[in-house]
């Protein structure tokens, strides 16, 4: 986010919300798909298929057309762009449609962040709490909406990694909080001797197995129903990585302390850690999409924590790792952080130096 300074910045910012409204409201009516199913139509058409009155829904086409999401023909008939072809039609290799439903819910989160400041806790939408894995409806959003929003980077994250996983020959990985296993599909494709189980709640890992139930190397992705919470990561020295992608920062520090454990024992002596993670400076007030990470935790977790990168890598250290080094992904603004587990899990005497980048 660019840093604000002048009133129109401010007053751009504020009204920034509608754009995304638009958007929202438009792939919710079913826009996009009527268009790209049916070819370009007018606008009684578009009223017939959406049930909308005409007046009102040329309003919402012309704004559409404003942000370049419709094309407004020379016979007056209402296209695809295509952009809008590409992530707003059902079945288009780059279909956002899934993430779009989920931001629904987190906007819900959003609205109530005044709640979660002054009274310190998350903030629920008025419906009982669905992150345990149990509702096959949130399930479902949730782990579509995931894999769209993985899919244009699991590919650049698998071919930035294969060669460190290969440096460290490793064979035998676990990918914990799994999600939709996008990131794990990528990368056996791209390492034809890597195996990976996916560690994830029982309920999610349903539409995982959907989502994978084609997929070519399927027989070296293992589905493992399991809570990190609860359970052991595995069995003691059994996996030569693991891979933590956005989980971290949802437990406390507490939580962080004992789930990088579970991961230690798991690993056998100087395996990796590959973690994707939001950190903060050490004034906490940079970077700015770490700080916004930090206030999500806030209104959707009990008690989740984005830590400073010193914060994190004392947990490191703590739970038997050496120093984080941190590794850029090329064509994207995914930066993981990745260290190896040390052969004796005693603590060091004193803080490991961090190695700030590896490109």
């Amino acid at each position: 986010m660019k840093s604000l300074k002048t009133a129109t910045d401010v007053k751009e910012l504020v009204t920034s919300f509608r754009y995304a409204e638009v958007l929202m409201t438009a792939f919710d009516m079913g826009i996009f798909a009527v268009i790209s199913s049916n070819g370009p139509q007018t606008l009684d058409q578009l009223s017939e298929a959406s049930e909308a009155y005409p007046r009102s829904l040329a309003m919402l086409l012309n704004a559409c057309v404003a942000m370049g999401l419709l094309n407004l023909t020379t016979d007056s008939k209402y296209d695809v762009t295509e952009l809008s072809q590409s992530t707003l039609t059902p079945g288009s290799p780059h279909f956002l449609g899934n993430f779009i439903r989920l931001q629904r819910d987190v906007r819900l989160r959003w609205d109530r962040l005044r709640d979660g400041v002054e009274f310190n806790h998350r903030v629920n939408p008025e419906r009982r709490n669905r992150e345990d894995g149990s509702e096959w409806g949130w399930n479902h959003q949730f782990i579509l909406g995931l894999h769209d929003a993985a899919r244009e980077v699991a590919g650049p994250v698998a071919q930035s990694l294969a060669p460190l996983l290969q440096r460290y020959n490793v064979k035998q990985m676990v990918d914990i909080g799994a999600g939709s296993g996008t990131y794990a599909a990528a990368l056996v494709s791209a390492m034809p001797e890597l195996n990976i189980r996916l560690y994830e709640l029982a309920g999610p890992l349903e539409i995982t197995n959907e989502l994978l139930v084609n997929f070519p190397q399927r027989d070296r992705l293992e589905l493992y129903p399991s809570n990190f919470q609860t359970d052991p990561i595995g069995q003691e020295k059994e996996y030569d990585a693991a891979m933590l992608f956005g989980v971290l920062h949802s437990e406390n520090k507490e939580g962080q302390t004992k789930l990088l454990g579970k991961i230690s024992d798991a690993l056998k002596p100087g395996g990796l850690l590959i973690l994707r993670t939001p950190f903060l400076d050490p004034n906490r007030v940079s970077p700015s999409r770490a700080t916004l990470d930090a206030l999500q935790t806030l209104i959707s977790t009990n008690s989740g924590e984005v830590p400073t990168w010193q914060g994190l890598q004392k947990l490191l250290q703590e739970a038997g790792f050496g120093a984080g080094r941190i590794r850029h992904v090329p064509t994207t603004d995914i930066q993981l952080v990745y260290c190896t587990r040390r052969k004796s899990r005693a603590k060091r005497q004193s803080a490991a130096t961090p190695e700030l980048c590896e490109v």
